[in-house]
C-alpha cells in the first residue's frame, strides 16, 4: 500500500511539472487532458522501464528520488507541449532590447 502511494506522488509531481509549463497558454480543458495523458499513459509506462526491476533498470540505470522518472520525463513533456501550444499571448509584442 504504501509502495502505490510512493508513486503515485511520483505520478502527481511528473504531472503538475509537464502541465504547469502550459498552464497559462491553454485552455482548462487542454490542460486537464494534458495531465489526464501524461498520468494515465506516458508515466505508467516510462516509469516501469526504471522502477521496480524495468530494462533500464538491468541495464545499471539508478534512480535517485525521482530524477529520472519524474524530473527528466516531465521536463521533456513540458518542452513538448510549450512546442505544441506556443509562446504565451502578448509576451513577444514589444521587440526592444534590454540591457542591464
Amino acid at each position: 500500500m504504501m509502495t502505490c502511494l510512493y508513486f503515485l506522488g511520483y505520478c502527481i509531481v511528473t504531472a503538475s511539472i509537464a502541465s504547469g509549463s502550459i498552464s497559462e497558454r491553454c485552455y482548462l480543458d487542454v490542460h486537464l487532458t494534458y495531465a489526464f495523458l501524461v498520468s494515465g499513459l506516458i508515466y505508467p509506462v516510462t516509469a516501469s522501464w526504471i522502477l521496480g526491476g524495468g530494462w533500464l533498470n538491468q541495464l545499471g540505470a539508478l534512480e535517485g528520488a525521482g530524477a529520472g522518472s519524474v524530473h527528466i520525463l516531465g521536463g521533456v513533456l513540458g518542452f513538448i507541449g510549450t512546442l505544441f501550444v506556443g509562446s504565451r499571448e502578448g509576451v513577444f509584442l514589444n521587440k526592444k532590447n534590454f540591457h542591464l
